[in-house]
């Protein structure tokens, strides 16, 4: 591991980059589905939300397995899964099975980020353990922006483009399936005590509060992630490809907003950033409802997601390293799982409820969401920056 130790983060936390490649992928080809499928309202929620709640059933199950099986043997098999919806979705002869692939790579996502999670943070030095585990979220924005930017191209390709789009998302989960098999299993999952899932029950106060902190994230920037390219050329008049080249931007933003977790949880600390992150996400929704203009629109967009990377990224971090060794990989899961049935809701009614109303109806919605989190955070969120492992996830830490 010691001689792996800049290839093992970025192998395990590409997890992260497959998720926001693959998710926006499809939201970068949207308007090009629409138009050569003609989808009703419903069913576009459906198409965009379904890789969330196959994302739910994945946390769960591989999130337990990570835990019975062993990190190494859950984060293969979701890999495989990955690969193989996304292929399903290029060949989809029918909206039918293409809704089926967005299931099934929702089910690989799941899957990876809470198993590769624990992994990450089994392997990682105390000191540098934020650094190690933050790579998932750092590489997630980087997907993002790449999905966005990638797409372009294809625009030119004509109504099909979107199944040469949709076949890409199989190429790093390909790379990935080949490379990580060279990385061995995690030492402190062989050594566990014989525990069971009673242990959940003594760190349910944390899990309660990382589980809403991924919900409310998530719902937020899930809508915007996936609705942002359809938005900028709806509602503001964009063009396809200056839609999507605003769309790479908001992920760019996530990117610095996640670079400073990367780069500095484990000297300012998990607490005052998750701290900062909500209480920035609520102050940004506040200004988004206040705007005037998509020029004002966009510029504060860029500030959320800067808030959101922040946020995003050091909860991230809190999953894979609070709970016991014997139940992490399953507590993660569960926190993950509450984060993609967040972004499940909030994809599936945003278009039903109408996708033009969504500054006005998110910000009296979510503001005071986001300004309790920061309140639970600053009153029980622990410190665990340079901590031993073995104490950050020690009950009542």
């Amino acid at each position: 591991m010691r001689s792996w130790r800049y290839a093992v983060p970025v192998l395990l936390g590409v997890g992260g980059f497959e998720d926001g490649f693959a998710l926006l992928l499809a939201g970068a080809v949207l308007p090009a589905i629409i138009h050569q499928l003609r989808p009703s309202a419903p069913v576009v929620g459906l198409l965009i939300s379904l890789p969330f709640l196959g994302s739910v059933i994945g946390a769960m199950i591989f999130g337990r397995l990570g835990d019975v099986l062993g990190r190494r043997r859950s984060y293969l098999y979701v890999t495989a899964l990955f690969v193989a919806g996304s292929a399903m979705g290029a060949l989809a002869p029918s909206m039918q099975l293409l809704l089926a692939s967005r299931f099934i790579i929702g089910l690989g996502i799941g899957g990876d980020i809470p198993t590769a999670g624990s992994l990450l943070a089994e392997v990682a030095d105390h000191r540098s353990r934020g650094r190690y585990v933050s790579i998932q979220s750092l590489l997630w924005g980087i997907g993002g922006a790449s999905a966005a930017l990638v797409a372009i191209p294809f625009l030119a390709l004509g109504a099909a483009a979107w199944r040469y789009v949709l076949a890409l998302s199989a190429l790093p989960p390909l790379v990935v399936l080949a490379l990580r098999g060279s990385i061995g299993e995690s030492p402190l999952w062989r050594a566990r005590s014989a525990g069971g899932l009673s242990r959940i029950g003594r760190v349910a106060g944390r899990l309660s509060l990382v589980a809403s902190l991924y919900f409310a994230t998530t719902f937020v920037l899930a809508i915007l992630a996936n609705y942002a390219t359809v938005l900028m050329e709806e509602t503001m008049g964009l063009p396809p490809r200056e839609a999507l080249l605003a769309s790479a931007a908001q992920w760019a933003a996530f990117v610095v907003g996640s670079s400073l977790v990367n780069a500095r949880s484990d000297a300012l600390g998990r607490k005052p950033l998750v701290v900062a992150g909500t209480a920035g996400l609520a102050a940004s929704l506040a200004a988004l409802r206040l705007s005037s203009s998509p020029a004002q629109a966009v510029a504060v967009l860029m500030v959320l997601w800067a808030f959101g990377g922040v946020a995003y990224a050091t909860t991230n971090v809190y999953s894979a390293e609070l709970f016991p060794t014997d139940v992490r990989s399953t507590c993660s899961g569960i926190c993950f799982a509450s984060g993609r049935m967040g972004g499940f809701l909030s994809t599936l009614i945003a278009p039903i409820l109408s996708l033009g109303a969504l500054s006005t109806w998110m910000a009296p919605a979510l503001v005071p969401a986001f300004a309790a989190l920061s309140l639970a955070a600053l009153a029980f969120a622990p410190r665990t920056e340079r901590v031993p492992l073995s104490v950050a996830s020690r009950d009542g830490y």
